[in-house]
């Protein structure tokens, strides 16, 4: 597929824009999340100086960064009627924008890598592939812009002198996210097998293992798009190439936002439910072993406090809700 010069130009960032205005819409809920007065202190949590706060940050940066400089490169490419190129790979704003795409991909990859590396309690053997995975591709990724200073600027990036580690490059990308992924739903739902038997709640895993699909399954489609119009040699590749930019932030920010909802929701859903459980107790009279009358006592129930999700640590949330179920306390009947 050969796109014209004006809609190789165009396409790529009126499609950019409209990922980039879903980023800045998901960002702002994230930020609300973070430093509204109008929530608990525990549901705003460690707020700047969480680390998954800073990605999203950074990602965020990133994103704006590079959709601005593409827009700076139409117009600027728009006004010179003397620039016959498409898509020149060897100028300095185009090895820019792919420095910047490379950044965000890694980004991604390192914190979905830190997810896996908590959830599994910080053992380094679970994460070891993934870091087999994660070298390569960030050796490899900043190697794509310096190849593109030798390229053929009329062949873009399809210049036979391109190194061939740009396909290396993209296939990594999808199967890390398809590793650390998988990683991640086999945790969640292993925990909760586990933890139906002492289980006193709604469980908030099975939810968490959803949005880590769902929203996994969008940057993957993305990056499996991108590759396979890459291996065809599509100039339609751009478009997505631009596009994945704002949809990697869109992810890890979507599974920050959308956690942190099911988690205040699941904590709601099971206050209301002690509350029904608190109302048909039996009455203070009861019977006991020698038919004594006696005073049942209000018994609070020692469960760990539960610590909302912190922009997207789910292991905060996993081990305080297996806490909160093993732990119980003994009814105690004094005699009058």
């Amino acid at each position: 597929m050969v796109m014209g010069p004006q809609l190789a130009a165009f396409l790529p960032l009126w499609v950019e824009g409209i990922g980039y205005g879903f980023f800045l819409c998901i960002y702002c809920v994230a930020l609300y999340f973070i430093f509204s007065e109008s929530l608990p202190r525990a549901a705003r949590g460690k707020g700047r100086n969480n680390p998954m706060f800073l990605i999203s940050t950074l990602m965020f940066m990133i994103s704006t960064t590079h959709l601005t400089l593409s827009a700076w490169r139409l117009f600027k490419d728009y006004a010179d009627k003397n620039n016959n190129s498409v898509l020149p790979v060897g100028r300095w704003d185009n090895i820019l924008l792919t420095s910047l795409y490379v950044t965000q991909e890694i980004l991604g990859s390192g914190a979905a890598i830190y997810r896996c590396w908590v959830l599994w309690d910080k053992s380094w053997k679970i994460v070891s592939f993934l870091l087999i995975l994660f070298i390569p591709e960030t050796v490899l990724g900043y190697l794509l812009p310096a190849s593109f200073v030798h390229a053929d600027w009329n062949k873009a990036i399809f210049d036979p002198r391109t190194p061939h580690f740009i396909t290396a490059f993209y296939s990594l990308t999808v199967v890390l996210n398809i590793t650390s992924t998988t990683l991640l739903a086999a945790r969640l739902w292993t925990t909760h097998r586990r933890s139906c038997p002492y289980s006193v709640t709604n469980s908030i895993l099975m939810p968490f293992m959803r949005i880590l699909v769902e929203s996994a399954a969008l940057q993957l489609l993305a990056e499996a798009v991108l590759l396979g119009l890459f291996l065809v040699q599509s100039d339609a590749q751009y478009v997505f190439f631009t596009l994945v930019v704002p949809v990697v932030g869109i992810t890890f920010t979507a599974i920050t936002v959308r956690t942190k909802l099911v988690s205040l929701f699941n904590k709601k859903a099971n206050q209301s439910n002690l509350l029904t459980v608190s109302t048909n107790l039996p009455s203070n009279q009861i019977q006991t072993i020698g038919s004594s009358p006696t005073r049942q006592l209000d018994v609070m129930s020692m469960t760990a406090t539960h610590q909302d999700l912190e922009m997207g640590d789910i292991d905060a949330d996993i081990n305080s809700w297996q806490s909160s179920n093993k732990e119980t306390t003994t009814v105690t009947t004094v005699t009058q």
